[in-house]
Parts: C-alpha cells; sequence; structure tokens
C-alpha cells in the first residue's frame, strides 16, 4: 500500500470516529438518565459505580471526539477513542453471549436501538479506525501535533476528507434511523391488525 493511501484511510478515519463519537455523546448529554438506566441494563458494574460512570462516559467521548476533530494531541485521543469503542464492543459482546436484548444506550431515547452483533462489529471496525489514526499519526488539520504527523497529506486534502467522513457519518445514522423507523410502523401496524 503506498504512504499516501495509508495516511488517507488515517484521516478519514480520523473523523469518522470523532462524528461518530460526538453524535453518541450528545444525546448521552441531555438525556443521562436515560442513559444512566441503559448502563444499569448492561448489569457489567456495580450499582455504586453506574451513576458516576454514565455521567463520566459520555463527556470522555465528546471531549476524544472534539480532539479527533480539531487536530489536537490526535495520538492520544485517537488511542483513548480506539480503547472506548473497544470497551463498548466487548460490553455489548457479554450481553450478547447472556442472551440479553437491551437497548444499546448508543444514541439516546429517541432513536432507541437494541444490540446486535452489528453493533459489536461496527464498534470494532471503528476502533480499528481509531487505531491506525493513532499508529500513522494524521498531523493534517491538526492544532497541536503529539506523535507521527504523517505528512503524506495536504490540508486541503485533509478538508475533503473531513466532509466525506462527516456526511459518510451522518449518511449511515439517517440510514439507520429511517431503518429503525421503518421496523417500528411495521411492528406497530402489526400490533394494530391483531388488536380486537
Amino acid at each position: 500500500m503506498s504512504e499516501e493511501l495509508i495516511a488517507a484511510a488515517a484521516v478519514m478515519g480520523r473523523f469518522v470516529v470523532a462524528f461518530a463519537l460526538v453524535a453518541a455523546a450528545i444525546p448521552k448529554l441531555l438525556e443521562r438518565h436515560e442513559f444512566e438506566q441503559a448502563v444499569r441494563n448492561y448489569a457489567l458494574l456495580p450499582s455504586s459505580l453506574v451513576s458516576s460512570f454514565a455521567r463520566w462516559l459520555p463527556r470522555l467521548e465528546f471531549v476524544c471526539g472534539l480532539m479527533l476533530l480539531f487536530g489536537v494531541a490526535v495520538m492520544p485521543a485517537a488511542l483513548a477513542a480506539g480503547a472506548l469503542l473497544a470497551l463498548f464492543a466487548t460490553a455489548i459482546a457479554v450481553n450478547l453471549v447472556r442472551g440479553r436484548e437491551i437497548d444499546c444506550g448508543c444514541s439516546g431515547a429517541i432513536s432507541a436501538r437494541r444490540i446486535g452483533w452489528s453493533l459489536v462489529a461496527a464498534d470494532l471496525a471503528l476502533a480499528g479506525m481509531a487505531l491506525l489514526a493513532g499508529l500513522v499519526g494524521t498531523g493534517v488539520l491538526a492544532l497541536l501535533k503529539i506523535g507521527p504527523s504523517g505528512t503524506a497529506l495536504g490540508n486541503a486534502d485533509g478538508l475533503a476528507l473531513l466532509v466525506l467522513g462527516g456526511v459518510l457519518v451522518v449518511g449511515f445514522t439517517s440510514v439507520a434511523a429511517w431503518h429503525r423507523l421503518q421496523m417500528s410502523t411495521r411492528s406497530l401496524r402489526r400490533q394494530l391488525e391483531v388488536a380486537p
């Protein structure tokens, strides 16, 4: 693989992870009590830690996302984001193995989503993108550089990848929300047909 292609993949991964983290953190911050209940439903933490975890996790997601977006200490932010995403994948996988069907708590109560193996795969893919961004270095469009600086691309390339990353995340989120809405509508229609 060429150096430019690897650098482009790292920059794209950085922006996709940044947008995904910020988009996931905002509903959790706005609906703190609902997110706390989602954390409690995972049944992985002692009750005494649930409230603190639910309060600080979205803040950490949001800060990591902003750091990646604005290029502030990309390497540590990307590695922290990768660790968070691997943690999410593990928590979901543990509950799937337990045979539990719970809301993932990923996007707040408005866009409720059940856990599934596709969510584990998505979190692991995002973790891989974050790891690539952290290890290869994405000094493009970076305000504060720490670690490798990935000089194969210029700022114009970085700007194009920033826009593309945003479009991909918004597009994927919109399609997923539309699909969940369609499934809910079908379920509601079936329930109305069965009702006397």
